[in-house]
């Protein structure tokens, strides 16, 4: 006996009886599923039909479909919503067999419009600025743009209002949304920018010191302008940085003042008080200390405290530093965290000026009048800033110890003579030698 096998080109090897692998008759099989799509074109797939047997897609009426009579369909200008393509297989005689169906879902978003404001527009700062973008029936529309930025009385409303705008370009997105599909529109707006100044709002020298001031004004539209002023001795108004030599002792004030052809001028002070830095302050005032918080701005809180342990504790829940702030209700408590090293526990936190704040106070707490506790090592600086503070001997006026930007301590050990000769470090591990050494003088 003589076998062959047929593939589907019909080229046959001749080895006996013919394994046919094409599809079975009138098989009306869709591969593809039931879809929704964003647009109104796609592609739809069937079963091929059996030697001698056809195929044809139909589609509902307005819908457009190239290569009708072939297993593969490209179907146009599809209705929106629901759409039945069907196909159909005819046997040899022409006769329906066998058909299938399936829905595509046509979503289409019409194009976004923003009407409100125009583009590329200009508005003052702190000004609120008036939406308008257009919708489709059935569209969900949604506004976005900066991180920070407010929609009243919420980003879904067509006319919302958007305020809190960032200084120079903001960029503003309408986007339609329906049936999973969506489309965008944008528009740029610009926003007046604030003056920064550097370094601070409020600014302590001593005597004899040279006072710089920088003025910082970015995305300046057209017609804009900035310029100091000040009731310093013999100053003269100026656009550029002010370099003051020698400010006599008192409180000066510095005025940045910007001005725009269509905003109202909006002004910036600067207070600089010049201290006799080389006298001992015996009042409280300005000059007494040069620390001066900037409202708005973080900071870190690091301390070290010693207390009391029991055998079922093992941290001092009974001290703490408390802050608060003249003009702002409540206060913030922090707590020491970590290992206790040598008996000694850290505190560092981070916490924020308020913008309303007047003062700064710290208080030492304590909750359990039985039992001591000391503070030690406070220190307060901004948080993206490091800090190394040192400790000398009041007697000798040698280096004792330096603490490093976590607060923690390098000691500093001295013989009679005055030589180093060893050097501890304090670790989360406890207070390590980390070296030591002895010189000595043959005597003759």
């Amino acid at each position: 006996m003589i076998y062959r096998i047929c593939v589907a080109t019909l080229l046959c090897f001749w080895f006996g009886e013919c394994l046919h692998a094409q599809s079975s008759p009138c098989d009306a099989t869709i591969t593809t599923p039931d879809t929704e799509i964003c647009g109104n074109k796609t592609v739809v797939v069937a079963q091929k039909p059996v030697t001698g047997e056809t195929g044809l897609w139909t589609v509902p009426s307005g819908v457009g479909i190239v290569n009708a009579s072939t297993s593969v369909g490209n179907i146009y200008n599809l209705n929106p919503g629901v759409n039945i393509i069907t196909w159909t297989i005819y046997d040899t005689n022409g006769q329906e067999c066998s058909s299938a169906s399936i829905e595509i879902i046509s979503s289409v978003v019409v194009l976004p419009i923003i009407d409100m404001p125009p583009n590329n527009s200009s508005y003052c700062f702190g000004e609120s600025v008036q939406l308008e973008g257009a919708a489709g029936p059935g569209d969900i529309g949604t506004w976005s743009a900066g991180e920070d930025v407010i929609f009243t009385p919420n980003a879904n409303d067509p006319n919302a209002i958007i305020s809190n705008l960032e200084d120079g370009a903001n960029i503003i997105f309408w986007t339609l949304t329906e049936g999973g599909c969506s489309s965008t529109e944008s528009i740029t707006i610009f926003h007046e920018a604030a003056p920064v100044i550097e370094p601070t709002s409020v600014l302590t020298g001593c005597l004899g010191d040279q006072i710089t001031l920088n003025a910082f004004i970015q995305n300046l539209v057209a017609g804009e302008s900035w310029e100091w002023t000040s009731d310093a001795p013999n100053f003269e108004t100026s656009d550029e940085e002010i370099i003051y030599p020698e400010l006599s002792l008192g409180t000066y004030t510095f005025t940045l003042t910007l001005s725009n052809n269509s905003c109202p001028d909006r002004s910036i002070d600067v207070e600089v008080i010049v201290c006799d830095c080389d006298e001992v302050i015996e009042e409280v005032g300005a000059c007494e200390s040069t620390f001066t918080p900037v409202v708005g701005r973080r900071y870190v809180l690091s301390a070290w405290v010693k207390g009391a342990l029991s055998a079922d504790k093992l941290t001092y829940e009974n001290i703490s530093v408390i802050l608060s702030f003249g003009g702002v209700a409540g206060s913030l408590t922090f707590f020491p965290e970590g290992g206790i090293i040598d008996g000694w526990q850290r505190i560092e936190e981070e916490f924020t000026v308020p913008s309303a704040a007047a003062t700064f106070n710290i208080q030492l707490h304590n909750t359990d009048p039985s039992a001591q506790a000391f503070f030690d090592d406070i220190r307060v600086h901004p948080f993206d800033a490091n800090m190394r503070s040192f400790v000398y001997d009041p007697v000798t006026l040698r280096l004792s110890a330096e603490l490093d930007e976590r607060n923690y301590a390098t000691y500093y050990e001295y013989d009679e003579e005055g030589a180093l000769i060893r050097v501890k470090k304090e670790t989360e591990r406890g207070i390590m030698t980390i070296q030591e050494g002895r010189n000595s003088i043959r005597k003759n």
